[in-house]
């Protein structure tokens, strides 16, 4: 299963879910074009089809989750422009120090 949040989204959003292997193969295509320009979470839950309890009760889980902005690399502030104060924002933090 492959979900976002973040935005207007107040939790999970399914991208695309499916039962059968993937394997180097697309997970699902998210169309963003909607979406508010901002940062989003992804994640991706998988499940393995090995049963350890024998009634189908459990099933071994694992997800994975990644961040990622909706929007032009160069809109630095969101406002859905590449302007003048982008270039601010930048020059404001570019001797900062990373911890």
């Amino acid at each position: 299963m492959l979900q976002y949040t973040g935005g207007d989204a107040s939790g999970w959003v399914t991208i695309s879910s499916g039962a059968g292997a993937v394997i180097d193969d697309v997970l699902g295509y998210w169309d963003t074009s909607r979406l508010r320009l901002c940062a989003y979470a992804l994640r991706l839950v998988v499940w393995d089809s090995a049963v350890p309890d024998c009634n189908h009760a459990l099933r071994h889980r694992s997800e994975y989750a990644t961040s990622v902005i909706v929007g032009c690399p160069g809109d630095i502030n969101f406002d859905g422009m590449i302007d003048l104060t982008d270039l601010a924002e930048l020059l404001a933090h570019y001797r900062e120090s990373c911890p």
